[in-house]
Parts: C-alpha cells; structure tokens; sequence
C-alpha cells in the first residue's frame, strides 16, 4: 500500500513536528527535509531523490521543527 501512495502521491510528505515523530517511529527509513519548500536543497536535491528511492519515506517539515533534531535549516536527516 505504502508503494502505491508514493507512486500516485507526492514525492514528500509534508509533516508537523508532532506527527513528524510518529511517522519516524512507523517506518524503517526515513528522510526529513527541515526548512522551506523553496529552497535549492528542497526542490534540487531532496524532491528528485524522493522521487527515484522506493524503499524510504520522505517527509518535509519546517525549519523550527528542525530546532528539536539539532538542524539548522535548511537540512535533511536520514532516521533508522
């Protein structure tokens, strides 16, 4: 089921921080983007990964969210 979401879905899912930490603990492998959805990182590097990788879950959230994971903004963090 989570495949076929991926594939007719966006490439990330958009996340509060709270629900940021429940989506981690459900999932093996995750990818968080923390800060705007404008920024070259997000749509040049972020997006097009999400877009070919099948096998982890790819979240965005904001930059104050990032705050709690020891991010400065922009950022990605990989979670296992």
């Amino acid at each position: 089921m989570s495949w076929i979401l991926k594939k007719t879905g966006p490439p990330s899912a958009a996340a509060t921080c709270a629900a940021l930490k429940t989506n981690i603990a459900d999932n093996k492998f995750s990818l968080v983007y923390f800060g705007a959805e404008t920024d070259a990182l997000y749509t040049g590097t972020h997006v097009p990964f999400a877009e070919r990788n099948d096998k982890i879950r790819f979240y965005h959230a904001d930059a104050a969210c990032g705050t709690e994971y020891g991010v400065t903004a922009p950022g990605i963090v990989f979670f296992r």
